[in-house]
């Protein structure tokens, strides 16, 4: 879905109702729908699922996966929004195909005989507190992105949600996440056997949500740990945002149809879903600046200390 959330109070969304629907008539020939909320009318929506801080904002959002992408642009631009759309719909449509996210890890999960435990995999694992949160969807977003990009390395993907009753000691506890609301905790599980000790290892977090921006981190490592297990592909590893993905079955190999049409035309971009597109690396969940990283902190040279004299 394509959504804009506005207000009626908002000057930048007065008579914006003409340019809406331009835009949506530019994106008929995707397999996207055009809606609006008003946040005055549907507060709860707009702040507590979408986290939405100012008007209009255009977002894109799929509840079946739930992913979530905002247009970085100025207003409603009714001609960067439709090119927007499409880049981000191609590159969804390849992380559907593509990614695996394990959405269901539990403690059972890292105990002997569990999946991370007896994988020989890395293991990127997210404590998230719930789904809906606006971080959560952006996380969630991410995660498609690491684990699409990831196929055919050792690198497995995964979820553990803490809002659970079940999970909430598993995280808080013996995890040490931050107690709610919080925004999601990653951390890396290393490649090779896990548990070499009696003791469960805890993992290593990956970064502080408070000293760098997620999609920054994300986009980082999906970097260095494609580059660092490339030996681990054959001569089809991934090198860049044309490359083609390895390790996919001989009966893959014929190309998909295109999804069903959304609004009469023909999109040919859906041709082959297993290009990878540029991946659109989005910060949705942090648009509150509560959420955004601290400053670096500068030195500013040493104290001039005491005069020795002779």
């Amino acid at each position: 879905w394509l959504i804009e959330f506005y207000a009626a109070w908002c000057p930048g969304c007065r008579n914006s109702r003409e340019q809406w629907r331009d835009i949506a008539r530019k994106v008929e020939h995707l397999p996207v729908e055009v809606g609006a909320v008003n946040c005055v009318r549907q507060r709860r929506i707009c702040t507590e699922y979408v986290g939405v801080t100012s008007y209009p904002t255009v977002r894109l959002i799929n509840r079946e996966f739930g992913t979530m992408q905002s247009f970085k642009g100025s207003g409603l631009d009714v001609e960067e929004i439709p090119k927007w759309v499409e880049r981000v719909a191609k590159e969804w449509k390849w992380l559907f195909h593509n990614a695996k996210v394990h959405m269901d890890l539990s403690r059972f999960s890292f105990a002997p005989g569990g999946a991370v435990a007896d994988s020989e995999s890395m293991w990127i694992v997210a404590f998230m507190d719930g789904l809906e949160c606006p971080a959560c969807k952006a996380t969630s977003t991410n995660l498609l992105r690491l684990s699409a990009s990831f196929r055919g390395l050792p690198v497995e993907v995964g979820i553990v949600d803490c809002s659970l009753p079940e999970q909430r000691s598993f995280c808080y506890e013996e995890h040490e996440v931050p107690q709610p609301p919080h925004r999601p905790l990653t951390k890396a599980w290393r490649v090779g056997p896990k548990n070499a000790s009696e003791a469960s290892e805890p993992g290593e977090v990956l970064y502080g949500p408070g000293d760098l921006e997620p999609h920054l981190a994300f986009m980082l490592v999906e970097k260095l740990v494609r580059l660092a297990l490339a030996d681990r592909l054959g001569s089809s590893a991934l090198t860049g945002a044309d490359a083609k993905l390895g390790g996919f079955d001989k009966e893959e190999k014929e190309e998909e149809p295109p999804p069903p049409d959304a609004g009469g035309g023909s999109y040919q971009g859906w041709a082959n879903s297993r290009t990878m597109p540029e991946l659109q690396w989005d910060d949705s969940g942090v648009s509150d600046r509560r959420a955004l990283p601290r400053p670096w902190q500068t030195w500013q040279g040493a104290s001039a200390g005491p005069q020795l004299s002779r």
